[in-house]
């Protein structure tokens, strides 16, 4: 019996030594405005998400660190998208390069290819600023992506609240360029941070 009472002992330090305090920030966003460079009208869904009109079907899904979309090609011609006129906007209303899935962050500042979506067809990307991307160099350096926002923290003497507060409100740009029937369409979409949820938990470090 003690000896059952003893691996259960070590068996529970175990298990709190390799868990770690874990503070997140779940942000909620909304699509409040969509502008066009060709000024065709456009359809916001009903999941303040998605955005609708006659050559595609967009849904965004941005979290803390990448502006998640997934866009469906309504045409019966091929979409491009031209990521090197693409751009972000930040919350500050300033204009960044964004890079996408696929592009070695050695390769951040070069030109990129554009991304090809065939008639009916549907792709999911992201966007990332390429100004967020850093190197850190030494032993355990390498190449690193900063948050768009504050997103978590391992400190239980940071709150997590009052450091993502100020971002309740906020508002930030996307403007996606896209070929449509070999014009280039500029896709101007304002997001915003509707509201804030944050969540604590213990983690595996393992």
């Amino acid at each position: 019996m003690r000896h059952l009472l003893f691996i259960f002992a070590i068996l529970f330090l175990i298990g709190c030594a390799t868990t770690q305090y874990r503070s997140s920030a779940i942000y909620d966003f909304i699509l409040v405005n969509c502008e066009k460079s060709n000024n065709e009208y456009t359809i916001i869904k009903n999941d303040r998400l998605t955005l609708e009109d006659e050559n595609i079907l967009i849904r965004w899904n941005p979290d803390a660190h990448h502006l998640n979309f997934t866009l469906l090609n309504k045409t019966d011609k091929t979409i491009k998208i031209i990521w090197d006129n693409s751009v972000y906007i930040d919350e500050n209303g300033i204009s960044n390069r964004v890079i996408h899935s696929g592009i070695k962050y050695i390769e951040k500042d070069r030109p990129q290819m554009p991304s090809i979506i065939i008639k009916n067809g549907t792709i999911s990307d992201y966007l990332y600023p390429s100004n967020k991307i850093y190197f850190l160099p030494g032993q355990f350096g390498g190449w690193f992506e900063k948050p768009l926002f504050p997103s978590y923290t391992i400190s239980k003497n940071i709150d997590m609240r009052s450091e993502t507060e100020t971002y309740i409100g906020k508002e930030i740009k996307i403007l996606l360029a896209l070929e449509i029937n070999n014009e280039e369409i500029e896709y101007i979409f304002t997001l915003k941070i509707n509201d804030i949820t944050i969540q604590e938990s213990e983690v595996p470090l393992f």
